[in-house]
């Protein structure tokens, strides 16, 4: 009996044992999953916390960006105060006010705005004026609508300037804008690119540099603009992830060195990626000859095969998982950052243009496209960012395209090589050498400040 009882009390405890085990092993796992779930509910709200931060700085920097734009509204208004139609359209005034010419409608000199709206749009009389308070001459119209595209002045500052009504500035501005638009889309936008000029236009070491004949810059700007609630697909569209706002996206491809324009895109929605717009647009890169290259960022790395001639492509150097990169790919990225700054120095020239400049407003949007497209042009006209290597000489190619661009009929002045004669209407007899102009391109290096 006894060793029965003693049989049973030693089942009793090591039944007891087991489920005090059992027990632990729960509570162990139990308070693990706690601790989970602990960890997790931090890392939410460390990541709320982060997003609340970012969304803050973001709105601080929106509200100084607001900030900036209306104090420069101010400052313009200032400036404009005491601006008529009558003196932005007198020769007079312009010869006592050279600079005025640059600062209200992004031409050097009034002299080479006279003589660029003569040649396209001969039908535009320049010595007639308007009668009445509604009716602008078409001349006045020109420098309404390039103005406007210049100085982003509102419809109702310009219509007390030109002593009009908005209605009527309104109607100038979706009338003209376009056509500025496509009248300076013909000299960024070129289908023939001589491999000469090439040669003859690159900065000294850049053939060395690089062991073959660097021929575009190839770079993208994004422009931000103001939500809207009315359209959700267009704001997602224009979400922008390096914003976290609503912009607005276009590429342009620039000759290394001087930073002349030779491809720019129209304006679209900035969820496109930059490699799906040269992907569009690959059929304009026939223009770059066999043999050269690029030098594009990493967004423009993986672009080759939409170049008919497969332009090879340096890229600064990157990280893309490693933890460390070598030193001679940090003095290569280095210096190929410093021969990329003009792709980006072009478009900071584009805007001088203040439509491009800081937030563009909503009812600005159909006009953006257009800006872009004057402000490239505006960036054609100023100096070299770099000298070409062979700076000083007359750097021409003839041209037989009848697609290529003419050159404009202006009285011009060029440097030349030593021993020609000066070139004062920018036709081919002028020079010895027999060269000729080739378009916006070639004349955009010659012509100098003073005509």
């Amino acid at each position: 009996m006894s060793v029965l009882f003693l049989i049973l009390c030693i089942m009793y405890v090591s039944r007891r044992v087991s489920i005090c085990r059992k027990l632990d092993r729960a509570t162990v796992k139990s308070s693990g999953e706690q601790k989970a779930a602990g960890a997790t509910i931090q890392q939410l709200q460390n990541e709320i916390a982060a997003l609340k931060q970012q969304h803050a700085r973001d709105l601080q920097e929106a509200i100084k960006l607001h900030e900036e734009e209306r104090i420069r509204h101010d400052q313009d208004m200032e400036q404009a105060r005491g601006l008529s139609g009558t003196k932005l359209r007198s020769d007079d005034y312009h010869a006592q006010h050279p600079t005025d010419c640059q600062r209200y409608f992004g031409f050097p000199t009034w002299t080479e705005l006279k003589g660029y709206v003569g040649a396209s749009w001969p039908g535009a009389d320049q010595s007639q004026t308007s009668i009445g308070f509604a009716t602008r001459t078409h001349f006045e119209q020109i420098l309404i609508s390039k103005m406007f595209l210049k100085t982003a002045l509102d419809q109702a500052d310009l219509a007390r300037i030109w002593d009009t009504s908005t209605s009527s500035i309104s109607k100038i501005l979706l009338k003209w804008c376009p056509r500025w638009g496509r009248c300076s889309r013909q000299h960024i936008r070129l289908q023939h690119l001589p491999l000469k000029f090439l040669q003859e236009s690159q900065p000294e070491g850049f053939a060395e540099r690089y062991h073959t004949l660097p021929a575009t810059e190839v770079d993208g700007k994004d422009l931000r603009t103001e939500n809207t609630r009315l359209d959700n697909l267009g704001k997602r569209l224009q979400n922008c992830s390096k914003y976290s706002m609503a912009s607005l996206r276009w590429i342009a491809w620039t000759i290394p060195g001087t930073g002349l324009t030779t491809l720019e895109t129209d304006l679209f929605a900035a969820r496109i990626s930059e490699c799906e717009l040269v992907r569009i647009h690959s059929k304009w890169l026939i223009i770059f000859p066999p043999g050269t290259s690029r030098l594009v960022d990493r967004g423009f790395a993986f672009c080759t095969e939409y170049y008919p001639h497969l332009n090879l492509a340096f890229v600064p150097a990157f990280m893309r998982g490693r933890e460390q990169m070598f030193p001679v790919e940090i003095v290569n990225a280095r210096r190929m950052s410093q021969d990329r700054y003009t792709c980006e120095a072009v478009f900071s020239r584009t805007t001088h243009h203040k439509l491009l400049k800081g937030i563009l407003k909503y009812e600005h949007i159909r006009y953006a496209t257009d800006a872009a497209h004057c402000g490239h042009f505006a960036a054609q006209l100023m100096q070299p960012m770099m000298p070409p290597s062979k700076w000083g000489e007359f750097i021409s190619e003839s041209c037989d395209d009848p697609k290529y661009p003419k050159p404009l009929n202006l009285k011009t002045v060029v440097k030349v090589r030593k021993g020609t004669e000066v070139c004062d209407d920018g036709h081919d007899s002028c020079s010895s050498s027999g060269s000729s102009s080739s378009g916006s391109s070639s004349s955009s290096l010659n012509v100098s400040d003073d005509e």
